[in-house]
């Protein structure tokens, strides 16, 4: 929306310049020297404003030797003549103003037209080759991201499968959502929340029925928690288990910008996992960042 904002000032003032140098509107009066030296700060203040602009939409800013060229070559038709100025800087104004505005409807489109989903692929030769692509998880509004889908075979044969359901566009998650598949995965349940605020969220089934959940809690204080439910949605978060504490070392260091992505870059645990074994308790897995040494970790959990 600022973009918008900024693109609609370049093209209203730009329009107004040009059409007060045509004589259209009179805003101004005669030009001078002084007006040829504003002129020129104009210049500088918009190129500034167009290479920051261009550095966060392509991370990649204007070369300093592109910006010299573009200031020398206008400085010499000012100078040339100095009554150009009154509509080459009106031009550049507008041309800016719309670059920003086409640009910024070309990203609109582009984050209206995505078509995220989660998706099974299956083999009949061990691996050699794939296909059968099925959907596992759809959103048709394109609102809703599925992450990181993580799946258990019940004892009854049913896959069970936990979500990580995030936001699009935003750096917000839902909870973390479950689906099941009576088939080998051929068709899935629509999708429903749980209660875990969780992301990566690994099911693990029990022989009493009931399923653990493994996943990554980051709200403060952050860490890997282990959670336990009889109905596949509602978890006994109250009285879950601290797998892993991850205390100060959450995240190593602060994100270079300011985005989803540039945060998560940063986490410093993570990917948990477990298998139950023939005592019944469980062995749990993870990555991890501890006194700046990243590492695997396991830990045994024994569920009453």
């Amino acid at each position: 929306m600022t973009h918008i904002f900024i693109g609609v000032a370049f093209v209203v003032i730009g329009g107004a310049l040009l059409l007060n140098a045509l004589d259209v509107i009179d805003i101004m009066d005669d030009y001078s020297f002084w007006d040829l030296i504003a002129s020129l700060i104009i210049l500088a203040i918009i190129l500034a404003a167009l290479n920051t602009l261009v550095s966060r939409r392509f991370r990649k800013p204007i070369t300093p030797v592109t910006v010299i060229a573009i200031a020398a070559a206008v400085q010499y038709a000012l100078l040339s003549n100095v009554d150009v100025w009154r509509y080459v800087v009106p031009a550049i104004v507008i041309v800016i103003g719309l670059a920003i505005l086409l640009g910024s409807l070309m990203h609109s489109m582009k984050r209206r037209k995505a078509d995220q989903k989660a998706a099974a692929l299956f083999s009949p030769n061990r691996g050699r080759t794939w296909g059968e692509f099925t959907i596992v998880a759809d959103d048709p509004t394109g609102k809703i991201l599925w992450w990181d889908q993580m799946c258990a075979l019940l004892p009854d044969g049913r896959i069970y499968t936990l979500i990580w359901t995030h936001l699009y566009g935003t750096s917000r998650d839902l909870t973390n959502h479950w689906i099941i598949s009576e088939d080998q995965g051929q068709t899935w349940t629509h999708p429903r929340p749980t209660n875990l605020r969780g992301q990566v969220c690994t099911p693990i089934p029990l022989p009493d029925g009931r399923i653990a959940a493994i996943y990554n809690f980051r709200h403060d204080p952050q860490g890997i928690h282990l959670a336990l439910t009889h109905d596949m949605e509602s978890f006994d978060v109250p009285n879950e288990v601290v797998v892993f504490d991850a205390g100060a070392e959450a995240t190593l260091g602060d994100p270079g910008a300011e985005n989803f992505l540039a945060e998560h870059m940063q986490i410093a645990f993570g990917k948990p996992g477990g298998v139950l074994l023939q005592d019944d308790t469980i062995m749990t897995y993870f990555w991890c960042t501890v006194d700046g040494v990243t590492h695997t970790r396991w830990a045994r959990v024994r569920v009453e």
